[in-house]
């Protein structure tokens, strides 16, 4: 399981609801924590009747974090994720991809040996993504240089 070992360090950071968000006179409600068990995890991954919502506080008290989630999800995050992933390769950074629930966007993951301060990990993103942004620019601007413009006159 891709996040046994990172969960049975950090489950008091995770919160699991039995009811999945729902809504009470149109204002968004939870209902009842659940312990984090794998019958909960798999009840998140696959159940659609009866959901269940997890999520996490990725900061520890300490300002330290295990992990680093970027999420995409613009109409063209395939190649965003794809682009990024590239990055993380070229740095050798490994990172594992999930597609959001909706289907129309996708987390990249970046799991750490050991807590790290959350600044850094921040940093390391932002560094990535910068350097993400900074090869499709030029990968760009290498396909408009070099391929002709055909203009037609009528």
């Amino acid at each position: 399981m891709l996040f046994e070992a990172w969960t049975s360090r950090a489950r008091e950071s995770i919160i699991a609801n039995g009811n999945g968000l729902g809504k009470e006179n149109g204002k968004p409600v939870w209902g009842d924590d659940l312990p984090l068990t794998d019958e909960v995890i798999r009840r998140h991954m696959e159940e659609e009747s009866s959901p269940v919502t997890v999520g996490l506080y990725p900061i520890l008290t300490d300002d330290h974090c295990w992990f680093l989630a970027i999420d995409f999800d613009k109409s063209t995050w395939q190649e965003d994720v794809s682009a990024f992933l590239k990055t993380c390769h070229t740095f050798q950074v490994p990172a594992v991809v999930e597609r959001s629930r909706s289907g129309n966007g996708g987390h990249v993951w970046i799991f750490f040996q050991a807590a790290i301060p959350a600044r850094t990990a921040r940093q390391m993103g932002s560094a990535l993504l910068t350097a993400t942004l900074e090869q499709r620019k030029r990968s760009a601007t290498k396909t408009r240089g070099s391929t002709p413009l055909l203009v037609r006159s009528c």
